[in-house]
């Protein structure tokens, strides 16, 4: 396993979004902006989403007419992750499972335009 995985484990393990500092949110959205792949999801962005949106774990299988809808209201650490989401092109390929498993793990469309719709909404 690679080393900045485990770093990051470690970090998501010794606090939480709350506790967590402008600089820790924003270096973990700079994390999920960078380059993509079946491995960054189960081992990177995807616990990024699991310790941000920990109230929306879904017990999995879970159809996506079942899904909570998207929160109205989004804290700093939210907006953050779900921003650098929208930019990693990566992460939207459709033939990444992966992908498509860590977003559904927290209960998030399985598109990009329903998370910016998601962040315009929810205001600054």
């Amino acid at each position: 396993m690679l080393l900045r995985f485990h770093v990051l484990w470690a970090l998501l393990e010794r606090c939480s979004p709350a506790t967590a500092g402008a600089t820790v949110i924003d270096a973990l959205g700079h994390l999920i902006t960078q380059p993509a792949s079946f491995i960054t999801a189960d081992f990177e962005w995807g616990p990024i989403l699991l310790w941000v949106f920990p109230e929306r774990r879904a017990k999995l299988p879970i159809r996506d007419e079942d899904m909570s809808p998207l929160p109205q209201r989004l804290d700093a650490a939210q907006r953050v992750v779900l921003a650098a989401l929208t930019q990693n092109s990566g992460i939207w390929n459709r033939r990444c499972g992966n992908s498509r498993l860590a977003l559904t793990r927290v209960q998030l469309p399985q598109d990009r335009a329903s998370i910016l719709q998601c962040l315009a909404a929810a205001g600054p």
